[in-house]
């Protein structure tokens, strides 16, 4: 994931030219492949947003007018540097990402990880990336003091 990303959004909204009426949902691919039409060559002239217009349905009892616009706007990734080589990356999204050496804190004498090593380590970066996504700050001391305080635990008893 790259430290800053574009995210687009594209609003089109079309409302019945007669304002008694709804949009008809046997109109709405008709709306939607015009929509994106008219769209593409004003946004290739460097248009952002503006008004499509009044646009006729199929059988021609209908009419519909439209509007679009188009923002761009930074999706920032905060990243994260724990001990234990845990290394992650949370876009503003709740995206995430993460590398990790955390494994090799439960290896054996022989340098081998086994299962019960790679299940704690697996189990622990499960619940970093969770908590990274759900918004919590894993820059705060207090979590680097348990994630240590859990190694510990963990190594002593597997």
């Amino acid at each position: 994931m790259n430290n800053s990303q574009i995210e687009t959004k594209l609003t089109i909204r079309w409302w019945a030219n007669d304002e008694s009426s709804e949009v008809d949902e046997s109109d709405k691919g008709t709306l939607f492949d015009y929509s994106m039409d008219m769209i593409s060559s004003m946004v290739s002239d460097g248009f952002t947003e503006g008004d499509l217009g009044t646009t006729v349905s199929s059988d021609e009892n209908r009419a519909y007018r439209g509007y679009w616009e188009f923002k761009e706007q930074a999706n920032e990734a905060k990243a994260y540097s724990l001990p234990f080589g845990v290394n992650l990356q949370i876009s503003s999204d709740g995206a995430g990402q993460m590398s990790s050496e955390l494994a090799k804190q439960f290896s054996l004498e022989d340098g081998s990880i086994d299962e019960k090593g790679e299940a704690a380590a697996d189990a622990l970066e499960a619940l970093l990336l969770s908590m990274g996504c759900a918004g919590v700050d894993l820059d705060d001391p207090k979590i680097v003091s348990a994630l240590k305080a859990a190694v510990d635990q963990i190594g002593q008893n597997i």
